[in-house]
């Protein structure tokens, strides 16, 4: 599978002098949040950089809320489903359209889940796609997150991660999933269920 893009160049636009840019630490993140700087404000942490999600449309929503229904009703309670939550990363915060975390919701009512809590994560692609192929599978990889998924809404398909890299930069394997096939949801090695995967479609 490959995606092109093309990027039109804006004429005149004002360079900004790299040495005015910096990271923010997790620590800076949550003492933003917790001052106020940050009120109101749709943001993410990723690699240390303040960005804004993308738009969420219909599609992306109902996708979303299909793929927490159908997981809830395989998930024994030793398993959370949380949704557009933060995890909190070495080097960043995402907020990742579903997560499957260890525990039960008040096991998070101090801190967010981190790295060694979350089993998988799950990004809903409409327009996003770029970036969770790249940046954000990066970052789940190098956190050592087992499986991550990404639904393709243009392709309608499901794209499954796993099996991270020693370097820790990416997943050794990939494999893609589309309506009529059973999508297996594998936690702690075991596989827990068989998801249909046009019922997972918007």
């Amino acid at each position: 599978m490959s995606i092109a893009s093309s990027v039109s160049p804006v004429l005149n636009a004002p360079i900004v002098p790299p040495e005015i840019l910096r990271r923010f630490s997790v620590a800076e993140y949550h003492a933003m949040i917790e001052h106020g700087i940050l009120h109101d404000e749709r943001v993410e942490l990723l690699r240390g950089w303040l960005t804004q999600p993308m738009n969420r449309g219909p599609a992306h929503s109902t996708a979303t809320k299909l793929i927490e229904r159908s997981l809830e009703r395989v998930l024994s309670e030793d398993w959370l489903v949380r949704v557009q939550e933060p995890i909190t990363l070495t080097d960043s915060e995402p907020e990742p359209d579903i997560a499957i975390v260890l525990g039960n919701i008040r096991s998070f009512s101090q801190t967010h889940p981190q790295a060694a809590d979350v089993a998988l994560v799950v990004e809903v692609a409409q327009t996003s796609i770029a970036q969770d192929r790249g940046l954000k599978l990066s970052i789940y990889a190098g956190a050592g997150i087992p499986q991550y998924w990404i639904m393709n809404l243009p392709e309608r398909s499901i794209e499954v991660y796993s099996q991270v890299d020693p370097t820790g930069l990416r997943y050794q394997q990939r494999r893609d999933f589309r309506a009529g096939e059973l999508l297996p949801l594998i936690l702690r090695n075991a596989v827990i269920a068989e998801l249909d995967v046009a019922g997972l479609l918007p």
